[in-house]
């Protein structure tokens, strides 16, 4: 079952997550999406990418489908222009902030990762990091201290561990960083970010920077970090593999990435 879009088709701007909603665990992008991307980007709508990857990790996604205005990664914490590869805003992690959620991180036993110019920091690699630059394709900057290397804002830190202690591990970074926006987009990972970074105000931000009304905005995704992203969007829909507190809040629910959602979804409710 699932409601009307409240916008007459095509809408102006598509926001699509990538992971579990683009691509599954094999990394590529379907023949089935990359052509209902392409039928609604030539019926008028914008299509841009918001994800949690950082940029180095998510514009070949972007490029293989062709798009060329910006891209939003890191949580909404950064946004790039694919084509220039210029960094068009960021908000991240204060440096002492970075460094008191590194520290609590490590003591509570997890694997910890810092982000600064586009660029993975960790402090020691092992099988945490390698599940993460497995996802991620990025090559690590291994250095002796995470703490020692935070002498400035940190786009994002994220702490990695077995999945079954992650979903209680984000509850207690939130409590104990209350000043902070603590979020998950993979089972393995909780990521802690600046309050003024997640996808729904990156959504409004780039909304307001674009001139698009939006009411006329469809957002796609599968994962907790989604849920604001849906909820800034006109109209919100959730893969079949998501959590269900997003599916509660979208308007549609479409099935998982291996069935080609995203072309459901944009067949269904973009492309005229």
């Amino acid at each position: 079952m699932s409601a009307d879009p409240p916008y007459a088709k095509p809408p102006q701007l598509i926001a699509l997550d990538i992971d579990g909603t683009l691509v599954d665990a094999r990394l590529t992008l379907a023949e089935a999406d990359k052509a209902a991307i392409a039928a609604a980007r030539s019926a008028g709508s914008r299509v841009v990418l918001f994800t949690g990857r950082m940029f180095a990790a998510s514009v070949r996604f972007a490029q293989e489908l062709e798009l060329d205005g910006p891209l939003v990664c890191y949580q909404g914490a950064a946004c790039y222009d694919v084509a220039s590869r210029a960094l068009l805003w960021e908000e991240p992690v204060p440096a002492e902030r970075a460094r008191r959620v590194v520290d609590r991180v490590l003591a509570d036993g997890f694997h910890a990762q810092a982000y600064f110019d586009d660029r993975l920091y960790v402090q020691s690699i092992n099988h945490w990091s390698r599940v993460y630059t497995n996802i991620a394709a990025v090559e690590p900057v291994l250095v002796a201290s995470l703490d020692a290397a935070i002498t400035r804002p940190s786009t994002k830190v994220v702490a990695v561990g077995d999945p079954a202690r992650m979903e209680e591990y984000a509850r207690t970074l939130a409590q104990a960083f209350p000043d902070l926006y603590v979020t998950r987009s993979q089972p393995e990972f909780v990521e802690v970010l600046s309050r003024l970074a997640n996808k729904g105000d990156a959504m409004r931000r780039l909304v307001s920077s674009l001139g698009v009304d939006p009411i006329s905005t469809i957002a796609v995704g599968d994962s907790w970090n989604d849920l604001p992203l849906l909820g800034a969007a006109g109209f919100g829909v959730a893969m079949g593999s998501a959590p269900p507190e997003l599916k509660a809040l979208a308007g549609a629910v479409v099935p998982p990435v291996a069935a080609h959602g995203v072309s459901q979804a944009l067949r269904e409710f973009a492309v005229p």
